[in-house]
């Protein structure tokens, strides 16, 4: 072992410690109270520190919560990756393998997108759409949106989406529909099921079932 990286090494691992301990007091904070809500004097008492240490890590609430949506991005991803499909898999296939991929998460991890949607209350307001996208496409989406799009011309050229639809608009209004499903589900829980009279699963399977109808071919 080589002495001179040993302290180098000890040190990176103790702030990547902090590190998590600050995204984890906040996030819990977050969810609990809401981003807007919650003070940076609230984050550091909750991880343990100062606001002097707190400050060495991220400069503001606002950094903070990118940081945490981040996180919750990648864990996502990590645990809903789209199974391989096969060879002679079509590309409405593979669009209705992303969509039902991506729900299966809901159920699963329903405060991963609680706080996605808090977040977006966020990011409304800060903006910053290709941090976004960046995100996204990094982290869970891999080969970005445009992904999505070649799989829909994919579709249309072996039959199985419907001709004549804009590739990249159709894409983005799936990346969407998504975003919009799995937030309001997330947000409000059982709130929707006895506004419509509907178990959740029950509505959210048939939006999407009404979505891969709208694409299908025939």
């Amino acid at each position: 072992m080589n002495p001179e990286t040993t302290p180098h090494r000890s040190y990176h691992h103790h702030r990547e410690n902090q590190r998590e301990r600050i995204l984890e007091a906040a996030r819990k904070l977050f969810l609990r109270d809401g981003i807007e809500r919650v003070t940076i004097a609230q984050v550091a008492a909750a991880a343990r520190i100062s606001r002097v240490t707190l400050y060495q890590y991220y400069p503001d609430k606002t950094e903070i919560a990118w940081a945490v949506f981040q996180d919750v991005i990648e864990e996502l991803h990590a645990a809903f990756v789209p199974p391989a499909g096969s060879q002679t898999e079509t590309g409405f296939q593979k669009v209705e393998r992303f969509m039902t991929s991506g729900i299966a998460g809901l159920t699963a991890f329903p405060e991963h997108f609680r706080f996605v949607s808090l977040f977006n209350y966020m990011y409304a307001q800060v903006g910053s759409p290709m941090r976004m996208r960046r995100i996204i496409e990094q982290a869970f989406l891999p080969g970005g949106y445009g992904i999505l799009a070649e799989w829909i011309r994919e579709g249309m050229a072996d039959g199985s989406i419907r001709p004549g639809l804009d590739p990249g608009l159709t894409a983005a209004s799936i990346a969407n529909l998504m975003a919009a499903v799995t937030s309001r589900f997330a947000l409000l829980e059982s709130n929707v099921a006895e506004e419509y009279g509907y178990p959740e699963q029950d509505l959210i399977r048939q939006i999407i079932t009404m979505a891969l109808d709208g694409l299908r071919a025939g």
